[in-house]
């Protein structure tokens, strides 16, 4: 019982990576022309919230009986 929990909280961590990949640009250090941009654009707070939405439905459905 105790592994078939462990073995789908894994899942779901790795689930969640998967669907939400970081860009190139999130990883590599920001250039000058970078640094003059807002933090966060609409884009991005929309793919996190749609991240987090589906994390959510996903432990929503893993854990129910």
């Amino acid at each position: 019982m105790m592994k078939t929990i462990s073995d789908m909280i894994l899942y779901i961590f790795l689930n969640y990576h998967i669907i939400c990949v970081f860009s190139a640009a999130q990883i590599r250090f920001p250039a000058v022309t970078d640094l003059l941009l807002p933090p966060h654009n609409a884009t991005s707070r929309q793919h996190n919230m749609w991240c987090r939405i589906q994390l959510l439905i996903t432990l929503y459905v893993v854990s129910s009986p």
